[in-house]
């Protein structure tokens, strides 16, 4: 046990047959007389004890740890042989032994000696705690207080030392950047911890090397948690060989922790290292991208957690553009970004699009080409909808002129106005579903550059006879057949006031009064103002200026601060989704159409519609009729069709107008549709 002798004396224990002791700083021992001796040791300060079990071989001594500087003791050698002689006695010490335990109840005991007096320990003993970290050894087993032990701490007597296990995150080795850690896992399950906390915004790369093991691989793993210490990803074998490559985004200040180990229960080690991204090559090395073009909708399926999908967008004009995503499946919890072909980070957004969906508005110059990085928080999967936007603006995208009549424009449209036609193609060049090129125009200047002339006009007239059942299935929201404005309020503000719809001009507004007259605009963005919901819109009877929707105290819907219908109260609102709109008006056949004014005809076995913003409705003709029966309700009932008007002139209650169709949508076919009139029952 590494005894040392430091003091002999002879079988006549006289004080000249003894070997003294001095060591450095001690003083030698002296006998005082035949069977009692006492002396003083004092060794480097150090003082001593005795072990009062007395030995053939001598004495036992061990270091007192007590505060003198030099201890008196008095040891007696009393035991003799037969012949009364007593035997030799040495003064002997024994190195100091520490005792580590390893506090969880599970392992053995280790131990290790020091090789001299006031020795230290070169090594600690290396243990692992599934699910702890090892802080340190102390005095104390509690988890708190105690003395530590370290290679430094000098012994001079047996101890007895605990291993205290605390959080693995609360002793992480602070990362680096661009530096290469080394990692050893020498037991199944052990993770090395680490933190890092970035001082820019951006994507950067985990990634591992050197983790050959003899003929194979050492299969990295890792576990990355954000600052909450919350799991948010894990990954293995992304960079190849079984190395980890991890490319995720990280916000400036914020703390993110990673768990390095192995996968399963393999053991081994590599290397590993946090690199910025500083552009998106390596990223779309391993992320093929696709082109988007404005305002298409483009599907989005991550099937596993932290995959990222690429899209590049190349602006067509300068302006802003609104980069979302919506149509989220579930729990689905999409995230964007949006990146400069310098790896520039522009924009990063969660949850500002409402229900879970993301929403950005970017600046763009006209041709700039940016990255648009799609994914799921966390480990999320599922899938979703994104598309590109420019910002809806009044001012740009809307008209400059007011709502007008048909006085000045030969369109058949009733004179009270062309509102449906005006908000539906506003939005529709804003959108680039029509070509604003098409009518004089550009995207740079906008519609609001064009005056009202007919080129502009036309459109707007072609598109405001396009209503009925292309209205009809195309409400999102709200226009209840049976009026009902405070479900139709509810349910218009439900569905906008997840600010999804907020300038990018996918939506139109559509509400009646209790005269029977409706109106159409177009949608700006939702917003609470002092515990107010309000809808703010373009309101083409009032070019210039910006208006909004608000409930009263009396539950009834107003416009502030101008309003279309000032004097009657708004019975009904909907919403309709133009896109949608577009997307079943190719269908539109004016061949199977006929216009009349409000309570003047009736066309038996079709669907009657009011018209939008005038005060006339519109039959919509089954495919498979060639002719149908129309029954006039007042003398000099007129109705048009393809552009030409029919009239009956003066009729009696049983007056009936055959009516055969035409086979094509030519207006200036010269075979006329004819409208026989008779007298009598119908056929």
């Amino acid at each position: 046990m590494g005894l040392k002798t430091i003091l002999s004396f002879n079988n006549n224990l006289t004080a000249s047959s003894y070997n003294s002791y001095s060591s450095g700083a001690g003083s030698n021992a002296t006998v005082l007389s035949n069977g009692n001796y006492s002396f003083n040791i004092t060794a480097a300060g150090k003082n001593w004890i005795n072990n009062t079990t007395a030995a053939r071989q001598g004495l036992i001594l061990r270091n007192s740890n007590e505060s003198s500087a030099s201890y008196n003791k008095v040891f007696h050698t009393t035991e003799a042989t037969s012949t009364g002689v007593r035997p030799a006695a040495s003064v002997t010490y024994e190195f100091p032994t520490v005792y580590f335990y390893s506090n969880d109840g599970l392992s053995n005991i280790t131990t290790k000696q020091v090789g001299s007096f006031g020795g230290k320990i070169s090594t600690l003993p290396t243990i692992y705690r599934t699910g702890y970290a090892l802080e340190g050894w102390y005095s104390t087993s509690a988890s708190t207080g105690g003395t530590k032990f370290t290679t430094s701490t000098p012994v001079y007597e047996d101890m007895f030392v605990y291993a205290r296990w605390v959080d693995p995150f609360t002793v992480a080795t602070a990362l680096t950047l661009n530096q290469n850690y080394s990692v050893n896992i020498p037991v199944s399950y052990h993770k090395l911890y680490y933190s890092f906390t970035p001082t820019t915004t951006g994507f950067y790369t985990i990634e591992s090397f050197n983790n050959s093991a003899g003929s194979g691989y050492t299969d990295a793993y890792c576990w990355m948690y954000n600052s909450s210490k919350n799991l948010i990803l894990s990954g293995n074998d992304d960079g190849g060989n079984l190395n980890i490559r991890i490319v995720e985004h990280f916000d400036a200040g914020v703390t993110y922790y990673f768990a390095m180990g192995c996968w399963n229960a393999i053991t081994g080690s590599y290397q590993f290292k946090v690199t910025k991204t500083a552009n998106l090559t390596g990223m779309i090395a391993t992320h093929p991208t696709s082109q988007i073009t404005l305002t298409h909708n483009e599907n989005i399926n991550i099937l596993t957690g932290r995959w990222r999908r690429f899209l590049r967008f190349t602006a067509p004009e300068t302006g802003n553009y609104v980069f979302q995503s919506y149509n989220n499946s579930g729990s689905t919890d999409p995230i964007g970004w949006v990146y400069n072909s310098s790896g520039v980070q522009l924009a990063y957004n969660d949850d500002s699009g409402g229900n879970l969906n993301f929403r950005m508005i970017v600046p763009l110059t006209a041709g700039q080409t940016v990255y648009y990085i799609l994914g799921c928080y966390g480990n999320g999967t599922g899938s979703y909808t994104v598309k590109v936007t420019g910002v809806y603006t009044l001012g740009k995208d809307t008209y400059s002129f007011a709502n007008f009549g048909n006085s000045d424009e030969n369109c058949h449209c009733d004179a009270r106005g062309h509102c449906f036609g005006m908000s539906i193609t506003s939005s529709a060049y804003h959108l680039r579903i029509l070509n604003i090129a098409n009518i004089g125009g550009n995207y740079n200047n906008g519609l609001y550059a064009l005056s009202g002339n007919s080129s502009v006009k036309t459109p707007i007239c072609d598109y405001q006879a396009k209503q009925g059942f292309f209205v009809t299935q195309s409400i999102v929201a709200g226009y209840s057949s049976n009026p009902n404005i405070s479900s139709d309020w509810t349910n218009v503000v439900n569905y906008v006031s997840n600010n999804n719809y907020n300038d990018i001009g996918t939506l139109q507004i559509i509400f009646w009064d209790d005269a029977g007259s409706g109106h159409a605009i177009n949608f700006l963005r939702y917003s609470v103002v002092n515990g107010q919901p309000r809808i703010y819109v373009y309101d083409n009877n009032f070019p210039n200026n910006e208006t909004y929707f608000y409930k009263d105290n009396t539950g009834k819907i107003c416009q502030s601060p101008n309003a279309t219908y000032s004097t009657s109260v708004i019975v009904s609102m909907g919403l309709l989704d133009v896109p949608k709109y577009f997307n079943i008006v190719s269908d539109f056949n004016i061949s199977r159409v006929i216009y009349a004014n409000k309570n003047e005809i009736f066309v038996k076995g079709v669907s009657l519609y009011p018209m939008i913003g005038e005060n006339r409705v519109m039959f919509e003709i089954p495919e498979d009729l060639d002719s149908v029966e129309i029954i006039p309700l007042v003398d000099n009932a007129t109705f048009e069709y393809l552009d030409s008007s029919y009239s009956f002139g003066k009729v009696g209650n049983d007056t009936i107008g055959e009516f055969t169709l035409s086979k094509t949508e030519n207006k200036s076919t010269s075979t006329k549709p004819n409208l026989k009139i008779r007298r009598g029952n119908s056929q």
